[in-house]
């Protein structure tokens, strides 16, 4: 799911440049971009099946704060990347701070949504 996000991306920024002309779409791209990423690490430690009674933690508190955690992360990467793009491929997928911070927010804002939306499903399940 996240590389296939990245991959649309991708081709809509070095292929059409569409994100340049139309705002909305560079946002919502930034929004499902949270989302996949969220669930790929969530996912990812639940496949693990992590186990932390050592630490006196759940499973389930550990894997939100780090699926959050690295939601954020790959925000930071994700737009660290584009700024790179920006200066070696000349494309202009970044406008200024301002974006550069909304598309962080909404990043990590949809994980962190998505986090909160599956955690309140399987709570609805147990019951």
């Amino acid at each position: 799911m996240p590389l296939a996000v990245f991959l649309l991306y991708a081709g809509i920024v070095l292929l059409t440049n569409l994100t340049s002309r139309y705002y909305i779409i560079s946002i919502l791209l930034h929004m499902m971009g949270g989302v996949a990423i969220s669930f790929f690490f969530w996912r990812s430690l639940e496949l693990l099946d992590v186990k932390l009674e050592c630490l006196h933690l759940s499973a389930e508190s550990l894997l939100k704060v780090f699926a959050i955690s690295m939601t954020a992360a790959t925000a930071a990467i994700w737009e660290l990347a584009e700024y790179t793009g920006d200066r070696i491929l000349g494309t202009t997928m970044q406008d200024g701070l301002g974006d550069t911070m909304l598309d962080m927010f909404l990043g990590i804002a949809c994980g962190a949504v998505y986090i909160i939306l599956v955690h309140r499903r399987k709570q609805t399940k147990k019951s």
